[in-house]
């Protein structure tokens, strides 16, 4: 570890701990570990996850498939059923994103949550989710982390969400989430990576 990390370590544990009431105390080489691992991750600008979700909105459910794959800011999701009988493909970037659903209807709006309310009824966070489902809190906006007794991300509070980091898995010696659930108002976002793919020698 280099003395500048492990310095800016120490200066930011008093502000990691009073802004998010940690649930376990973060030490000096829990932050440093905190810290190097988002400069790590927050480099990771290329990867594929398969996974499953599912989301509860009041008394309704749904469940569904993803494969979303991203490339230097840019990502494309596939949203199918669990059996597989029709799939939504979401496509784009910063201020740009198209929608195409089963019966073949196209769509674009600036963002993704807008599409997926207007044509599902339901919102997935996906400007968000781009860096939570790393374990990183969004850029430009506050946040309130949470850690547990290894100097973990456990939880994170961010735009009006609670995300929690219930299972994290190794891929290529990064330490990712593999279990994330999130919360906001009324609904009830459970998601479950079974694979990350990273990019060789990435």
């Amino acid at each position: 570890m280099s003395r500048p990390l492990r310095g800016l370590g120490r200066l930011l544990l008093p502000l990691l701990l009073l802004a998010g009431c940690a649930t376990a105390p973060l030490t000096p080489e829990g932050a440093d570990a905190w810290l190097r691992r988002q400069a790590q991750v927050a480099a990771l600008d290329t990867w594929t996850l398969q996974g499953r979700f599912s989301l509860t909105l009041e008394n309704e459910a749904w469940h569904a498939n993803l494969h979303w794959q991203e490339q230097n800011g840019r990502y494309t999701l596939r949203v199918s059923t669990p059996l597989g009988q029709g799939a939504a493909l979401i496509e784009g970037g910063p201020g740009a994103v198209t929608i195409q659903l089963p019966d073949g209807t196209r769509d674009e709006a600036p963002d993704a949550e807008t599409l997926l309310t207007r044509h599902l009824g339901w919102q997935l966070p996906v400007d968000g989710l781009q860096w939570w489902i790393r374990g990183l809190p969004a850029p430009a906006t506050s946040y309130r982390p949470g850690f547990d007794a290894e100097g973990r991300l456990e939880r994170l509070e961010q735009d009006g969400w609670r995300i929690d980091y219930r299972e994290y898995t190794t891929v290529d010696g990064l330490l990712l989430p593999r279990k994330v659930f999130l919360t906001r108002d009324r609904l009830d976002l459970r998601l479950v990576v079974s694979e990350w793919q990273l990019p060789a020698g990435g």
